[in-house]
């Protein structure tokens, strides 16, 4: 697994780091969007399209601690 945190970093966050998890088959990516407070969870790495298939999105204001 890979945790991003993602302020400023969103487009590296979703671009480049992505895709490269992606390639190297990192079964989960996830990447806690500060701006949007939300936590978005990518599995099942596609390696040779450099890609997730599948992506769900956690809003914060969902989770209860």
């Amino acid at each position: 697994m890979l945790v991003e945190i993602a302020a400023t970093s969103h487009a590296e966050d979703f671009g480049l780091r992505l895709q490269r998890a992606a390639m190297a088959e990192v079964p989960e990516y996830w990447v806690m969007d500060l701006v949007a407070s939300a936590l978005h969870v990518f599995t099942r790495p596609d390696a040779p399209n450099a890609g997730y298939l599948d992506h769900a999105v956690v809003r914060l204001s969902l989770i209860h601690i």
